[in-house]
């Protein structure tokens, strides 16, 4: 084998190379991190995936009745709109979210079947029987999270749906990603006035639809007695909570690429001080310092490169078979690849291969390397 091969080090030194490398690998916690993070986005952003296609009207603080009724005429009115409807959004199901927590969900509960079948076919959805009084309609992904089966009931004792004031049975699980469920009930109150999106002719112009609807309603978020809600409002408000912990990510990120670029030049540092005679070797031979430079550099590099790839594989690892015996089992799924935590790793791996080279080069001038071969 070549002596000035990067892997040469590497086999002559088997052991010291694994736990340079392990050291490496360990910005998987920041990999993690990155997809924690995230994953909290996604789970707030997945709950709220219904407010796509319809905005929320409640009065506030100091609403009067004119207030109120001034702004759901205006909303009305906007051409993006197709209707308003009432409906209580005062029953809350309980799901469990990607963190492991406890995620309550709004049980849309619609005035009557006519309003509950506008919403329906604004989302496409088609059911094997037609929709009557008090029967549940759920998704998928709700059905697998919360272990709900056709003809479960729930009333006001039910833990798993808080605000129930009278008894509701499931009678169609409808294939969907998002969670959510749907009832008509003509006794219940109505709490919210839901303005709905213009209804599209396919799924393809829906994402169009979506886009015009929410920035239709944007100048009605500033309004201070009547609160309006949509899908966009929604999002700026889950950023702006996650703007805290990616503060704290941030500086765990760094403080983690401190600690392991000096444990790595440390350990660097004594490695190469054991190799004193093999670069005095080299100097007997009259091998220039720029060739036994470029050898250290590849074996840095190699390791390093080698330590990213089983960071990411840990991860990977990780993420695959969190979903395989959990999150899967409740309709969720754990990204496997997140861009931002990729290149936040790559940029910690830069600060610690940096000061590697750096104190590398250092070390080597001091030895006194003829300057050519």
């Amino acid at each position: 084998m070549n002596p000035f091969s990067a892997t040469y080090y590497l086999h002559q030194n088997k052991k010291r190379a694994l736990a340079l490398i392990l050291l490496v690998a360990s910005l998987v916690l920041v990999y993690l991190g990155g997809i924690y993070i995230n994953t909290m986005k996604h789970s707030a952003v997945r709950s709220k995936q219904i407010y796509r296609d319809f905005a929320t009207i409640t009065p506030g603080y100091g609403c009067t009745q004119e207030d109120y009724d001034s702004t759901v005429s205006s909303i009305k009115n906007l051409s993006v709109v197709s209707t308003t409807v009432l409906v209580n959004m005062e029953s809350y199901i309980l799901t469990t979210n990607e963190m492991g927590t406890s995620q309550w969900i709004p049980l849309l509960l619609f005035t009557s079947k006519e309003d509950l079948l506008q919403y329906t076919n604004l989302l496409h959805l088609s059911f094997a029987s037609d929709p009557t009084e008090k029967q549940l309609i759920i998704s998928s992904s709700l059905s697998k999270n919360t272990q709900f089966q056709l003809g479960d009931q729930f009333d006001s004792k039910s833990h798993k749906i808080n605000g129930l004031i009278d008894t509701y049975t499931v009678s169609s699980i409808v294939k969907n990603d998002f969670l959510f469920a749907l009832s008509y009930d003509p006794n219940v109150e109505p709490t919210t006035t839901m303005a709905l999106r213009q209804q599209t002719t396919n799924t393809s112009s829906d994402k169009e639809a979506r886009s015009a609807f929410g920035k239709a309603l944007l100048p009605y978020h500033s309004d201070s007695f009547v609160v309006v809600n949509c899908y966009e409002s929604i999002n700026a408000n889950i950023e702006d909570e996650l703007s805290i912990y990616r503060l704290i990510y941030g500086v765990l990120s760094i403080l983690i690429t401190l600690v392991l670029a000096i444990t790595i030049v440390a350990t660097f540092l004594g490695t190469y001080q054991k190799r004193n005679y093999e670069f005095s070797v080299y100097k007997a031979l009259g091998i220039s310092r720029k060739k036994i430079l470029w050898k250290v550099l590849k074996e840095v590099c190699l390791i390093h490169l080698l330590g990213l790839f089983l960071c990411f594989l840990i991860g990977f690892l990780v993420s695959f078979f969190a979903n395989q015996f959990y999150y899967h089992t409740l309709g969720l799924h754990l990204r496997y690849f997140e861009f931002q935590p990729f290149l936040q790793t790559l940029l910690c791996s830069l600060g610690i291969l940096i000061p590697v080279i750096l104190f590398r080069i250092r070390d080597l001038r001091k030895i006194g390397l003829p300057e050519e071969s």
